[in-house]
């Protein structure tokens, strides 16, 4: 039912519409095009992960949302990166994209990961940490000349430096 809207209207103890204007409610377009990214259903990528978003595997600058097993393909505005723990953020502050994992997942480290998207240190190596994906650990690199920084959950010059100077863990000269 289409609701009316008054535009003059004359008031004595009850409201009367003198011009009535029909406005018919505007209907859900398809989730289609930039703003509304298309949804595919039952989408494998989804398929046994719990409701959330993951990184693009071929785009840093795109994330998958996850909800019942659909998918949708969203981006990250323009000039940052996605990341597993902050979401979109700034090209330097993403521990995930272009960097190498390290081999796969960590046989018996299971237990590692508490939580879903965390980021841990590597306890052999300063320039390498751990990533948590769906509870999975991960062996990760830093780009060369940085190094984990487990406070900021990313890599940086500074923490390299630290590193080198405390000297309590390895630091493997840039390939």
């Amino acid at each position: 039912m289409a609701k009316s809207t008054c535009v003059l209207a004359l008031f004595v103890a009850v409201v009367v519409c003198i011009e009535a204007i029909r406005i018919d409610p505007p209907q859900p377009s398809p989730s289609t095009g930039k703003y509304f990214p298309s949804v595919k259903k039952s989408d494998p990528r989804c398929r046994g992960k719990s409701n959330g978003l993951y990184p693009d595997p071929k785009d840093c600058t795109k994330y998958l949302k996850c909800v019942n097993g659909d998918s949708q393909v969203r981006n990250c505005p323009k000039g940052f990166k996605f990341d597993s723990i902050r979401y979109c953020v700034l090209p330097d502050e993403n521990p995930d994209c272009g960097r190498k994992t390290v081999g796969g997942p960590l046989d018996g480290e299971e237990s590692v990961c508490k939580r879903a998207n965390q980021l841990l240190p590597d306890e052999m190596n300063c320039r390498r940490y751990i990533k948590c994906v769906n509870f999975q650990p991960l062996k990760k690199e830093c780009p060369p000349g940085t190094a984990f920084d487990p406070s900021k959950h990313r890599c940086t010059k500074e923490q390299l430096e630290k590193c080198k100077n405390n000297d309590i863990l390895s630091v493997e000269p840039d390939e």
